[in-house]
């Protein structure tokens, strides 16, 4: 049966000369964007594509050379114009249905990808051709889908590029192309079918629907010029009566099968009418070898030929006997027939399904050569998107800002960590409020005694330093001043006033310094002898229980409160379930407050992909005007859907906040229903009123004690980096010093050279 598939017809390369891009090309980036910008190897390896383009063989690899070219042409076609004010380059390519010499020359882009699309789509259909001679089941499903992008190339020039020039752009010849391709394409699946146990019924109608797609090419192509149908529509109309002879064979094999042998005869008597029709036209077809191979059309007509003599005419013969000696049904005349179905198993399939998905693509055509480039409306329109993702973005942050605060806003008046002290507290615990009770906590680890010696200590030594600095000083003066009365004018030594005066300020400044700390010092120990006690009182465990705990012990005598021990049955249910209350309330505030991370995490990736969103591609595919081709706003509004798992997120946030909220709500209005509680409450509120003023002093002097204990740090901190200070000039002024006593050694080393008698006496004077 595979053998029945009809020769198939592939289209012959468009020639074309070789152009030179780097020239034109140079010269329009240098015109409109200077001499700074170099891409002098981008626009060489642009070129080089389109010469490899020019040599592709007939295979994957061919192919993939093209689609490179084309790929690159497209992102170009966004980013630079041609002739005109653009690109000044012209491109000729030749006709490939004419016989003659005829070229076409234009500057057009659309006219270059619309050429180089229809050679991409011819090496497809010579592919396909050449897999279909293999009769595999592989062969035939990568013939088909060869045949299905090729139809869908040639779908796509016509519909998008109207006014190239030439023959082969002639929109009737490229529908007629389209049509007669995808039949081929069906006749693929007819050859699969056969080579597996296929339904003769269903393979009827699908040779059926190849049959009607070559009259539609046949119709397309009648609408040409007859100086160049000719051949095509010869060869369509052989190949529609040869599948309309294979579609009733097939349906005559199926009513056969059914027993429904007088329709069966019909269709074998219609079978044998149309395929000898086909076989006639093929044997007259002048076969053109641009567009088939006369060896295949010769072969064909034969095997036609005796396939009719021998299998159709044999299986007609024993139909007609079987129905003669046992069905006896009437036969159906051709012209009664019913109709067959069709069944189109195969659509056509447009240029971006030539490879396995858009990645598989874009490494055959690697990265946009000329990506830097981006044309000022796309930028303006790339502004425009980051406004609105900006918008997307601050709508979102104020929303989880608020959110935040409304958490906020409710725990604080839940006032849940008061519930949780006052439920958590028996009767004869202290009423130590939570503000005082942080404070002391902060007190209990700072050395008063401690931190005030060390203030006093440190201005001390410190001092001492100073001191030993302009004694040193002094003694110099003196020294110096001996020797210039004793040599007089031959001592030339200059004086220590101007030696010293530097030293002596820095000291006297050292000195104020450390005054002006004292002065703070001793205010920070007046105040903090002004609140001593209570600082005592704080930091004193017992005496805390003292003032606090009997106030309690009081007020539960007052009140006759029964201890805990002697309730009821029905309070120790009561108590149950506050602790209950009490335990569900921890558990919803953790669940809650783990929320506020995690939508803080979802908003800073938001911002992230709000950032780093680049829909330049999109945009510039976009403004390619072509079927797929949306308004801007639609097209913002397809990217920013990307955005919506996140924003979800965050709404779903939103909503398990209140839900949370909700039943915290609920939790604390039964717990404050509870009679225990409302016990527990009075009784610290009277315990609290008592202790008020008490609280208030103690609260204001633990304030300031911390306030305090900072202020000593401070000091402390001040008085080690004036320790560094003051050390580094006392080292400087040894050093100077030193120095100083050497250059009297060598004065006076001068002034005695003449006279060494006097050498060693002077030399006594010195303190080196």
């Amino acid at each position: 049966m595979e053998r029945l598939l009809t020769p198939f017809l592939f289209l012959k390369k468009k020639e074309t000369e070789r152009i030179d891009w780097v020239e034109p090309f140079t010269t329009f980036v240098s015109r409109i964007y200077g001499n700074s910008i170099d891409i002098d190897d981008e626009i060489k390896n642009f070129n080089s594509l389109r010469d490899n383009m020019l040599g592709a063989d007939d295979t994957n690899s061919g192919k993939n050379v093209i689609y490179s070219y084309y790929g690159q042409l497209d992102y170009l076609s966004f980013r630079f114009p041609t002739g005109g004010n653009g690109i000044d380059i012209a491109f000729e390519w030749k006709d490939s249905l004419s016989k003659g010499d005829s070229w076409y020359k234009q500057s057009s882009l659309a006219f270059e990808r619309a050429c180089v699309l229809f050679n991409l789509a011819g090496l497809l259909s010579r592919l396909a051709a050449t897999h279909t001679t293999r009769y595999t089941v592989q062969d035939y499903k990568q013939a088909a889908n060869y045949l299905q992008c090729a139809s869908g190339i040639f779908k796509m020039i016509r519909e998008s590029f109207l006014h190239a020039p030439g023959n082969d752009f002639d929109s009737q010849f490229l529908l007629g192309i389209h049509h007669l391709l995808l039949a081929q394409a069906q006749e693929c699946v007819l050859g699969h079918m056969s080579m597996s146990k296929m339904s003769s019924s269903l393979a009827a109608k699908i040779a059926n629907s190849a049959a009607s797609l070559y009259e539609s090419s046949v119709r397309a192509f009648e609408s040409m010029e007859p100086s160049t149908n000719t051949f095509f529509v010869s060869l369509a109309s052989a190949k529609n009566q040869t599948l309309e002879g294979i579609a009733c064979y097939l349906m005559a094999q199926s009513c056969k099968q059914e027993s429904k042998y007088g329709l069966a005869i019909g269709f074998y008597n219609k079978a044998k009418s149309k395929l000898q029709a086909g076989q006639k036209s093929f044997s007259w077809l002048k076969p053109d070898p641009d567009f088939i191979h006369k060896q295949s059309t010769t072969e064909y007509t034969n095997y036609l030929s005796t396939f009719i003599k021998d299998n159709l005419k044999n299986s007609l013969s024993s139909t007609e006997k079987d129905n003669d000696f046992v069905f006896h049904e009437p036969v159906v005349r051709e012209a009664e027939l019913p109709q067959i179905q069709s069944l189109q198993a195969l659509p056509y399939l447009t240029l971006d399904r030539l490879y396995s998905g858009k990645e598989s693509a874009k490494s055959v055509v690697g990265e946009d050569l000329f990506k830097a480039f981006v044309p000022s409306a796309i930028t303006t329109a790339i502004s425009l998107y980051s406004e609105e993702t900006a918008k997307l973005y601050r709508s979102e942050q104020e929303e989880v800002e608020r959110q935040n605060t409304q958490l906020a806003t409710v725990f604080a008046s839940l006032d849940i960590e008061h519930l949780q002290e006052l439920t958590r507290s028996d009767s004869s615990s202290s009423a130590l409020p939570k503000e005082l009770a942080d404070a002391r906590a902060k007190l209990l680890n700072e050395n008063f005694q401690e931190a005030f010696q060390m203030l006093k200590d440190k201005p001390t030594q410190l001092k001492r330093i100073l001191i030993q600095s302009e004694s040193e000083l002094d003694k110099e003066s003196l020294e110096n001043s001996k020797m210039s009365s004793r040599f007089g004018a031959a001592w030339t030594l200059s004086p220590s006033q101007v030696f010293a005066s530097p030293f002596r300020q820095q000291i006297h400044s050292f000195f104020q310094d450390l005054e002006k700390a004292a002065v703070i010092d001793k205010a920070i120990l007046q105040q903090y002898n002004s609140i001593k006690e209570d600082i005592e009182t704080l930091c004193d465990i017992n005496k805390m229980d003292t003032l606090f705990g009997s106030a309690a012990v009081s007020l539960m005598e007052s009140s006759n409160v029964p201890n805990l021990l002697d309730l009821p049955d029905d309070n120790t249910e009561l108590e149950r379930e506050m602790k209950i209350q009490l335990d569900l309330l921890e558990e919803l505030q953790v669940r809650v407050q783990k929320l506020v991370p995690s939508r803080e995490a979802t908003l800073k990736t938001l911002q992230e992909k709000c950032l780093h969103d680049d829909i330049s591609e999109p945009l510039m595919q976009n403004s390619n005007k072509n079927e797929s081709s949306i308004a801007i706003e639609q097209l913002f509004a397809q990217q920013l859907k990307k955005f919506d798992p996140m924003r979800n997120r965050l709404h779903g946030s939103y909503r398990q906040q209140q839900l949370l909220l909700g039943e915290m709500r609920n939790a604390v209005q039964k717990l404050k229903q509870n009679p225990n509680f409302i016990r527990k409450l009075e009784s610290y509120t009277q315990s609290f009123t008592k202790n008020k003023d008490l609280s208030v002093r103690l609260l204001s002097s633990a304030i300031t004690a911390n306030a305090i204990a900072e202020g000593t740090s401070n000091g402390l901190n001040y008085y080690r980096s004036l320790e560094e200070r003051i050390g580094d000039f006392d080292s400087k002024l040894k050093n100077r010093l030193l120095s100083r006593r050497k250059e009297g050694a060598q004065c006076l080393a001068n002034m005695t050279s003449n006279n060494p008698s006097h050498l060693s006496s002077n030399m006594r004077n010195l303190h080196l």
